[in-house]
């Protein structure tokens, strides 16, 4: 009987705590892509030269909160990124089990709220965050 609690105990705690763990190590690995090539600020300063600093870091925030990235890979990130891209990266389908944690339509509803942007108004597949920043941006100055 003491057998079958001990795998009783691996089938109900260990085994999924190393699932977790294992699904943790392969995003990261899946997003080094993102984390290697360092700070985009200056891609950002570019493309929106009237954008302050501020503004760029409270939007590329929102996005790492609803995905649950770490405050520092913030800047990792380029106007040019298709969010699709970065939901897919973390979001493997044979990882998945058909599901995910919902962070496409977090975001969405945290710019929604932030921002007062209807992400869905200009949503398309290929929707960079540059194209949406724009929409920020243009929000902001009509208000």
């Amino acid at each position: 009987m003491d057998e079958w609690k001990t795998y009783m105990i691996l089938f109900v705690f260990v085994i999924p705590i190393g699932f977790v763990i294992l699904g943790v190590i392969i995003e990261h690995q899946r997003m080094q892509y993102y984390w290697r090539r360092g700070c985009m600020g200056r891609a950002w300063r570019r493309a929106f030269p009237v954008a302050d600093k501020d503004m760029i870091r409270s939007f590329l925030s929102v996005f790492i909160d609803a995905f649950g990235f770490k405050k520092k890979h913030r800047l990792c990130f380029s106007p040019t990124d298709r969010i699709v891209d970065i939901y897919k990266i973390a979001n493997p389908p044979c990882f998945s089990l058909g599901t995910d944690g919902l962070e496409l339509e977090t975001y969405a509803l945290a710019i929604e709220k932030r921002f007062n942007i209807d992400i869905f108004s200009c949503w398309h597949n290929t929707l960079t965050f540059g194209e949406l920043f724009t929409a920020v941006v243009h929000k902001k100055r009509t208000q």
